[in-house]
């Protein structure tokens, strides 16, 4: 029974599930959330925080801002960069009923709670919500006049750390 379980603590750590390599690789100490706690993560995905992090300084955001995330795989992703979820603390998609979940709990939702509200998008996301979720409450994140494109970053995205797919992410604040 010994040698099963460090056969498979050391599987884990050499293809950790959905992660961009072995965890002993991860070496970059990143500060994430409000508390600026200290996270060992792969060079890419700090790299990620990080540029999302400088780009929506830029653009007015603040910590504990409302985030929903359309990608439906990253709900840390949101603390990580010191927003903080709205609606729902994370909705997994990609998944039979994902899409029929997060309708249910948007359409529950004021329009007018969504005033201040900023969305995480992946494009080509396997686990992503559909768009059109955000049709059916009449917010169109696409519409110029609306939202704007504040953060857009290629990265590569790894299932079981072997099939890697590039995905395009993408943070929208609304125009005052």
């Amino acid at each position: 029974t010994l040698i099963l379980v460090n056969l498979y603590i050391q599987d884990f750590s050499i293809n950790p599930y959905r992660q961009s390599g072995e965890l002993l690789s991860f070496k970059n100490k990143t500060e994430v959330g409000v508390s600026n706690s200290k996270l060992y993560l792969s060079d890419e995905f700090s790299s990620l925080i990080n540029q999302a992090r400088e780009s929506l300084g830029k653009e007015g955001f603040s910590p504990r801002t409302p985030i929903l995330d359309m990608t439906g795989r990253l709900p840390g992703f949101i603390y990580a960069i010191d927003g903080m979820s709205f609606a729902h603390p994370w909705i997994a998609g990609g998944y039979p009923g994902s899409n029929l979940f997060a309708k249910k709990i948007l359409s529950d939702i004021p329009k007018e709670s969504f005033k201040d509200v900023w969305f995480l998008v992946e494009k080509n996301g396997v686990r992503s919500l559909d768009n059109k979720l955000l049709l059916d409450i009449n917010i169109n994140i696409f519409d110029q006049t609306k939202y704007k494109k504040v953060f857009e970053k290629n990265y590569y995205s790894f299932i079981n750390n072997k099939n890697k797919n590039i995905k395009t992410l993408s943070i929208y604040k609304p125009i005052k």
